[in-house]
């Protein structure tokens, strides 16, 4: 079972590192709030990027990403086991 031990996020992007990524054969999806990355890449056996180009999802509340491994040609998912949560609030830098 895909397991995540921490997350990362910058502007646009949201790093997992964990334990049993599926490497092959399978598609992996993220998704924050309800809202899809754009893109996802697993970097790793232990590491997936997603990325969103219009900037990770607003949230103000500690939320957990979801990630998962779609079986290609199939409709079988692995959910990764996650603790780890993400903080994105909105902030204003200039106002004229």
């Amino acid at each position: 079972m895909p397991l995540v031990a921490s997350v990362a996020a910058t502007a646009s992007t949201i790093v997992f590192t964990g334990t049993d990524f599926k490497t092959t054969g399978y598609t992996a999806r993220v998704s924050l709030n309800g809202i899809k990355a754009d893109t996802v890449v697993t970097d790793s056996a232990t590491q997936v990027t997603a990325t969103w180009t219009l900037g990770v999802p607003v949230v103000v509340n500690a939320t957990k990403p979801s990630l998962n491994f779609l079986l290609d040609g199939s409709r079988t998912a692995y959910w990764a086991k996650m603790t780890a949560e993400v903080t994105n609030p909105l902030t204003v830098t200039a106002n004229t």
